[in-house]
């Protein structure tokens, strides 16, 4: 007599519920090594250094504390904040990763499934994730460049400090014009890049290859200057703070980051300003992240 097989439930999948403290473990040890170099990177960016006054024409002083270099700020960090201050912005940055990634996974089964549904999920998904994105990545350099010790365990005052009650009146005025402005540039120059002009570069024998990596390492004299400004603009906030004894607390004794109170108007009008009061070297910032970003694209398309 034959056995009669009955089919067995469906058992869950035991490795999906086991990457998932994988993969959280490895983006909590991520962005644990990531936040120290980003967050020196962030106030060295931010930092406004303007010349001074000397009567000596060799010298070259500044108003407040010189810090000229990345190693000069991440050793100022050391100084007045000591090794919790390379970790400031650490619980808005796990946030963002959590509900960024939350938000890019919803479009992917129409991408996936391709056709004109496809590019429309995928062109909304991108668009989404932006509008998401941004206002994280405002708080998190805020919260990286405050004088203040943010407690996780008050996250009320912690926003009072973060942002205005201009912009908490209307959250959209911390994405001002000009912030929009380099953002548009951005994406402008790399859709260009990618898009237009490493199609016509690729035909070319031999050659096309190198021109094309050439060209996108050189666009960090371009870049690097609008990284610069994005950064100064994303920690500028509009209006001025309404402290009381509530929040005015946690404060340390220096600030690590001076912020330049005048606001930027218009891309050009921040860059000339940036060079005149600060000289040509603090468009240069950090050149070394941008053109990090910039080998990735000139080698991985």
């Amino acid at each position: 007599m034959p056995l009669v097989s009955h089919p067995t439930p469906n058992m869950p999948d035991v490795s999906v519920w086991l990457m998932i403290p994988i993969v959280a473990l490895g983006i909590l040890i991520g962005v644990l090594v990531v936040l120290p170099i980003l967050g020196v990177l962030t106030r060295h960016r931010a930092n406004f250094n303007p010349k001074g006054l000397s009567l000596d024409p060799e010298s070259n002083p500044t108003v407040g504390a010189k810090v000229d270099s990345y190693w000069s700020m991440a050793k100022r960090v050391k100084e007045v904040e000591g090794i919790p201050g390379f970790f400031k912005g650490l619980c808005p940055t796990l946030l963002s990763e959590v509900v960024v990634g939350f938000v890019a996974l919803i479009p992917v089964p129409a991408i996936l499934a391709g056709g004109f549904f496809g590019t429309l999920a995928a062109i909304v998904g991108f668009i989404l994730v932006g509008c998401i994105a941004l206002p994280f990545d405002i708080v998190i350099k805020r919260a990286i460049v405050t004088p203040y010790n943010l407690s996780i365990s008050t996250p009320r005052q912690n926003i009072r400090k973060l942002v205005t009650p201009t912009e908490m009146a209307n959250p959209l005025t911390m994405i001002n014009s000009t912030l929009v402005q380099v953002l548009a540039l951005r994406l402008v120059i790399n859709a260009v890049t990618i898009n237009i002009f490493r199609p016509v570069v690729s035909i070319i024998p031999y050659i096309g290859p190198i021109i094309w990596q050439i060209f996108t390492i050189a666009l960090v004299i371009l870049l690097c200057p609008l990284d610069v400004l994005q950064t100064r603009l994303m920690v500028q906030p509009l209006g001025q703070q309404d402290w009381d004894e509530e929040t005015n607390h946690n404060k340390y004794e220096d600030a690590v980051v001076n912020i330049r109170q005048q606001p930027y108007h218009g891309v050009g009008d921040a860059l000339r300003a940036i060079k005149d009061e600060e000289g040509t070297t603090a468009l240069a910032r950090g050149w070394w992240f941008t053109l990090i970003g910039q080998l990735s694209i000139a080698f991985s398309l």
